[in-house]
């Protein structure tokens, strides 16, 4: 890692990363401070019970929302939560590698005394650091919200919250982990941003196809969105030491690829 590289390229991103984190802070406080309401109301457990099992289970309504952890992880973790993440690292990605080596603004990186293996594992720290620093403000603003907006609410399983939001840190470090191997791979942000949005999207399509047809479940076995099951993670159903080591290993293998896609590719810059 390069020091001098890093926090330059904390600072030119900033912006995209205060916007991020804004953003995910008032989605997650947004939801606390709506959780008294629907608690109190009949009508919104009555709606779920309504929906066949299959899409309850496929949105996580099966756990209900009688606590807030619960109510979270229907309302935020199951599509906001990924859509917020999934955006970043995509773009973050692009920005750190791609976008650099299109423009030719990569030509003034590799002009300095910087291995390029330097030069790729530091920016492949600023993307993790980007979904830790979005995560963390997340958990804080869960606990923080839930203490101004609904402090007479049963919060429901914090072990439940952590594993939740720490499978889901994994979960991204790994998406993070081939978006930056893409990146490294196409010195065009087009084919970076197809590729990358395209295998995300599938990745999703494949795990909510899974879900929601008992005959097709078998496609969740090809994704690694499969880990990341809101109710099995609250309830503890779900082997946390296998999901972590699978996760785990991709990020690892995928930017282990990307440093090592970056060090060998002839840049015509």
């Amino acid at each position: 890692m390069n020091g001098a590289l890093y926090w330059f390229m904390m600072k030119t991103g900033w912006k995209s990363l205060l916007g991020y984190t804004g953003g995910a802070i008032l989605l997650v406080a947004s939801f606390v401070a709506l959780f008294p309401t629907m608690a109190d109301s009949n009508q919104l457990d009555q709606l779920i019970q309504q929906y066949p099992p299959a899409l309850q289970e496929a949105f996580g309504l099966s756990l209900g929302m009688d606590t807030l952890v619960t109510f979270l992880a229907v309302e935020h973790y199951s599509l906001m939560f990924l859509l917020v993440l999934g955006a970043y690292v995509i773009f973050t990605s692009n920005r750190l590698m791609a976008k650099l080596v299109d423009r030719g603004s990569m030509a003034y990186i590799l002009a300095t005394p910087v291995s390029r293996t330097k030069i790729a594992i530091t920016q492949a720290l600023v993307l993790l650091s980007g979904v830790l620093v979005i995560i963390a403000a997340t958990v804080g603003a869960a606990f923080l919200s839930s203490i101004i907006f609904a402090p007479d609410s049963e919060f429901g399983s914090v072990a439940g919250f952590w594993r939740l939001n720490f499978i889901g840190l994994l979960l991204f470090f790994a998406v993070s982990g081939y978006c930056f191997l893409f990146s490294s791979l196409f010195g065009d942000e087009r084919k970076m941003l197809a590729f990358s949005s395209g295998l995300t999207l599938l990745f999703y399509g494949l795990d909510m196809m899974g879900k929601i047809t008992e005959d097709v479940e078998w496609l969740r076995d090809f994704t690694i969105f499969s880990l990341f099951d809101s109710s099995k993670l609250i309830e503890s159903r779900d082997d946390l030491a296998v999901n972590t080591i699978i996760l785990g290993a991709v990020a690892l293998v995928t930017f282990g690829l990307a440093v090592l896609v970056f060090r060998k590719k002839s840049l015509s810059l």
